[in-house]
């Protein structure tokens, strides 16, 4: 019989830190009123009728207005009869709250727009944009633009998909709810889902296209929320650690509310601005729980509990995207019965009585103090001495030389295996 120590315990970390760069809309403060008005300044009656199929600016855009875009980068659109296939319908128009003073530039714009017209498109199509196959965009004026007066963005919805649209979207929002397919960065809080075309779920960044199934069928991600990060606009990007310091807390801060306990000890994913996003005015987070292994049951963090505290001969999973190496003794952990499958049973934990004002012990000194530990609880659980049994390796954990000299003398020992067993060691004969 041979003991496996595992890696010295380190101080554990809330997130596991996701790759993904978020590259969707762009989300910042609002700044300024949403005025409805059309040419005439009343609301909204339905759309242009007498300038369609002609190229307009944005000052001759008015709410309702149905139009498709003359080029990707154009300042104009050609107005379209709404009852037609067409790209966009304007949804509202908001003054800058600068007009009448000198341009603030096309980035600055373009960054401010963005969550007005969030906000205006929900209005306008009567269901949050999420819930939809919908999604908002906005036409900025230029130098030019600002200079002839127009001194307003317009805000409109289109496909999220670029496919084209027949018939108004005013109101109509439940006749575009969203399918069963959709991109990562449209997952909303609860949405349970599986990676499409055999993509792991560790690769999945924010366009991402995943399936959404129901949280007691098999999946692979649990999307637990979104948020923007408080950065003021113009801050320069502070570097992806502190951005994805920044993530993570508030991806923490998220699990609490969704799930309604500490998200200590548990693995997540987020995803985050890189520079470029962020230089153009992206603050967006997404954080979901992934795990290349499908949760076959909904995921639900009240039965789970810290690795170090089970009491001796419990039996457990381990939680998303845990193995038997990463686990750590502050690390949460799923308690099962003994007779049910389950990867991992627990000898026993405890402290070292070495005092906190020992040194750390040189060579490996701190492994073979919590070696005797385990050989005792080993003996005293299966009924035998470990090297009288015919047991294989199992392992066991110990402080490292930080946590040693923070005071840190915890260690525990448990059976661990790759694939899932049934029954209990104790007092088994082996």
């Amino acid at each position: 019989m041979t003991f496996a120590p595992a890696a010295p315990d380190e101080p554990n970390q809330a997130a596991v830190i996701g790759s993904g760069l978020f590259a969707g809309v762009v989300t910042l403060l609002a700044i300024g009123g949403i005025l409805w008005f059309t040419r005439s300044g009343t609301e909204a009656d339905g759309g242009a009728t007498s300038n369609i199929g002609e190229s307009v600016g944005l000052g001759a855009l008015a709410i309702g207005d149905c139009f498709d875009r003359d080029a990707p980068t154009s300042q104009t659109v050609t107005v379209a009869d709404c009852e037609q296939p067409h790209t966009a319908e304007v949804a509202g128009s908001i003054e800058h709250p600068d007009a009448g003073g000198a341009f603030p530039g096309t980035d600055a714009i373009a960054q401010w727009i963005v969550e007005p017209c969030e906000e205006a498109v929900e209005g306008y199509i009567e269901t949050p944009t999420l819930e939809t196959i919908l999604s908002d965009g906005s036409l900025t004026p230029n130098a030019q633009d600002w200079s002839n007066g127009d001194e307003s963005a317009v805000c409109y919805v289109s496909m999220a998909d670029s496919t084209l649209i027949s018939g108004s979207v005013q109101g109509a929002g439940d006749r575009f709810a969203r399918g069963d397919e959709v991109e990562v960065s449209r997952l909303l809080p609860g949405d349970c889902f599986n990676p499409m075309d055999d993509t792991s779920a560790y690769d999945l960044n924010s366009n991402s296209t995943v399936a959404i199934t129901q949280c007691d069928e098999p999946h692979n991600g649990i999307f637990f929320g979104r948020d923007r990060l408080s950065a003021p606009l113009d801050d320069d990007f502070p570097g992806a650690e502190e951005v994805g310091t920044a993530t993570s807390q508030q991806c923490g801060e998220l699990f609490q509310t969704h799930f309604g306990v500490d998200g200590a000890g548990f693995n997540y994913r987020y995803w985050r601005p890189n520079e470029q996003s962020w230089d153009a005015g992206d603050r967006q987070i997404l954080c979901a729980i992934l795990d290349d292994t499908p949760f076959e049951v909904p995921f639900d963090p009240s039965q789970y509990r810290r690795f170090f505290d089970l009491p001796p001969g419990t039996c457990f999973d381990l939680g998303p995207e845990e193995t038997s190496e990463s686990l750590r003794l502050d690390d949460q952990v799923r308690q099962l019965p003994c007779d049910q499958p389950h990867v991992g049973q627990m000898l026993g934990s405890g402290e070292l009585e070495n005092p906190v004002s020992d040194p750390f012990p040189p060579d490996d000194g701190v492994l073979d103090l919590a070696g005797a530990e385990c050989e005792t609880l080993f003996a005293e659980f299966v009924g035998i001495s470990p090297f009288d049994s015919t047991l294989g390796n199992f392992p066991f954990w110990y402080p490292n030389e930080s946590g040693w000299n923070d005071g840190d003398r915890r260690f525990a020992c448990a059976f661990l295996d790759d694939e899932p067993q049934t029954g209990s060691y104790e007092n088994a004969e082996f």
